[in-house]
């Protein structure tokens, strides 16, 4: 028996879905959620008391990030991946590339993935990658894949299909490799419909735990002209998701708005990576999340520039009513100070806040799928979303980080070049 369980709390034929995700001796996780992605096995920004503060309970560990040397000091540690970063109390799903990076840091042939660690380039083998898994001993673990990144121009059918064709392979060896450990399976296609629907075909057919859906690149890409035909983003996930059983998880990555947050719950997805969040913190960017409640006020979607010297003297929380750590000690103003000297302190504040925020976030979708207001809701965000994209001021001028501090890993050399 897996130690990891999920709960359906609705029916097995409705998309909007409601559970109750499990690892023995940790708290259970009420879905949707999210996890927060890490770097080097620690949440951007955030010390261990801080996180606990977030509301947050699970975590994406990247182990490219470890990869750098061979074995591993997480292989080494023979507590187990936990126990080494202090994170016991939380569900630990590991993967073997980083989801919340901005650019793509893997690529494949047909018995490798090629990593870029901070040592440099690493080949690993699906066999290898179940051994630092199973060294590392976490609660979940994502199966290798190839992955697609499709942001500028829409990968052809043929690459989606030997994508998929790989991740396929290389999953049937990682399963026979960690011994009934809880496994995600990776759903392919791109962009392609019936690339999706057989790759979630194939993945349904395997004894595996949950399935992992990766958002990076399923937006429209730049290439694809307006009036193309090309399958919108609740088409291609619900292509995937309607192919796997109802009563597995599913996780999505690489999420880069709130409204794909939206779109995936609405396909049935139940756990979210915090790439959004990661990448808004970086920016200096305050986020306002609310889909809107009797208790939360009106849906409103904003997101509050620090760096702008209009924060000079807004002498209140970031955002009013929030009770994150951040809005109920410092103001905007504040932080605005501690942006422009560049102090560690206005990224501790933000990531506090932002994670609070998404967690809440998630708190409001559950409400509305259980009180049967999910329709009316996600209406009112969208508006709320499409009128901040139109009145939205021009982002500042102010300096910012040139390099995501959770970003890819970038060697050495490489970064003293740039």
């Amino acid at each position: 028996m897996s130690a990891l369980s999920f709960q359906l709390l609705t029916s097995a034929d409705q998309p909007l879905r409601r559970g109750l995700l499990a690892v023995a001796g940790k708290p259970s996780i009420a879905t949707p959620n999210c996890l927060l992605s890490t770097v080097r096995g620690a949440v951007p920004h955030l010390t261990p008391d801080m996180l606990a503060r977030t509301g947050v309970h699970a975590l994406q560990i990247s182990l490219d990030h470890f990869a750098d040397r061979k074995p591993s000091a997480l292989e080494l540690f023979p507590g187990g991946i936990g126990k080494f970063l202090n994170v016991e109390d939380y569900m630990v799903v590991c993967d073997l590339m980083e989801t919340a990076g901005k650019e793509p840091d893997m690529s494949c042939s047909e018995k490798y993935m090629n990593l870029r660690t901070l040592a440099g380039h690493r080949k690993v083998s699906a066999k290898e990658y179940a051994e630092m898994a199973r060294a590392c001993d976490p609660d979940v673990c994502v199966a290798p894949c190839d992955p697609i990144w499709a942001a500028e121009a829409a990968p052809t059918q043929s690459r989606a299909h030997k994508a998929s064709r790989r991740t396929v392979k290389f999953l049937d060896i990682f399963l026979q490799e960690m011994h009934g450990k809880p496994v995600l399976a990776v759903l392919q296609g791109s962009h392609y419909v019936n690339e999706r629907v057989q790759s979630a075909t194939e993945s349904s057919k395997r004894a595996v735990d949950g399935y992992a859906l990766h958002l990076r690149g399923l937006e429209r890409p730049a290439s694809v002209a307006d009036d193309a035909e090309t399958p919108d983003l609740l088409t291609l996930l619900r292509s995937s998701t309607d192919h796997t059983p109802a009563t597995r998880p599913r996780f999505a990555y690489g999420v880069s708005s709130i409204v794909q947050v939206l779109e995936a719950v609405r396909a049935g997805v139940d756990m979210f990576d915090s790439a959004f969040v990661n990448w808004a913190t970086e920016q200096g960017h305050a986020l306002h999340l609310c889909i809107g409640s009797e208790v939360d006020g009106p849906a409103t979607y904003d997101v509050i520039d620090l760096w702008s010297s209009d924060r000079r003297r807004e002498f209140q929380p970031f955002v009013s009513g929030c009770e994150c750590f951040a809005c109920a000690r410092h103001t905007r103003a504040y932080c605005y100070h501690l942006l422009q000297t560049h102090e560690m302190l206005a990224h501790v504040l933000l990531m506090c806040h932002n994670s609070y925020q998404y967690s809440r976030f998630f708190a409001q979708l559950r409400g509305h799928i259980e009180a049967g207001t999910f329709d009316g809701a996600y209406t009112a965000f969208v508006a709320a979303y499409e009128n901040w994209k139109a009145t939205a001021p021009k982002a500042t001028t102010s300096p910012r980080p040139a390099v995501p501090t959770f970003g890819t890993m970038v060697p050495t050399a490489e970064r003293t070049a740039q």
